[in-house]
């Protein structure tokens, strides 16, 4: 069965690709495979959808090949993209992935977040919570 096109309105969205990553590396109790699997996940990820210049999660990529990214950056994908970032740059201490964890940090309190209140410009849910806590979370040494 082919994948719909983006004209049959086909797409990834690409903070689900970063939140699979942080769940499937919860699995790793169970078995090794879902470390690996996340592994994988989390490359397609920042390979897809993250922004190298600027720091962030993109909104969502298509299937059609040649065909780039939305560059939108909503706040709910930047607490998965933070959240997999960090849970991935602590199991392995990879240099790379602190360093995108920080770049999107700065984008994160940059772009997304009210300098006066501290709170996010957009509606209240448990996905503000989630960035709310990753805001907090001192960086480790790299």
């Amino acid at each position: 069965m082919a994948r719909p096109d983006k004209a049959a309105g086909g797409y990834f969205d690409l903070g689900h690709q970063f939140e699979c990553a942080h769940l499937l590396a919860r699995g790793v109790a169970v078995s090794p495979v879902y470390a690996q699997v996340s592994e994988r996940v989390l490359a397609y990820a920042l390979a897809e959808g993250y922004d190298e210049v600027d720091g962030g999660c993109l909104a969502r990529t298509f299937p059609d090949p040649g065909l780039k990214p939305d560059p939108a950056k909503g706040w709910w994908q930047q607490a998965e993209c933070l959240h997999a970032l960090v849970m991935a740059a602590q199991a392995s201490g990879r240099a790379d992935l602190w360093r995108r964890y920080e770049q999107t940090l700065d984008l994160v309190r940059n772009e997304l977040v009210d300098d006066e209140a501290r709170m996010l410009a957009a509606t209240r849910s448990l996905s503000m919570c989630l960035l709310a806590v990753v805001l907090l979370l001192p960086p480790a040494a790299t």
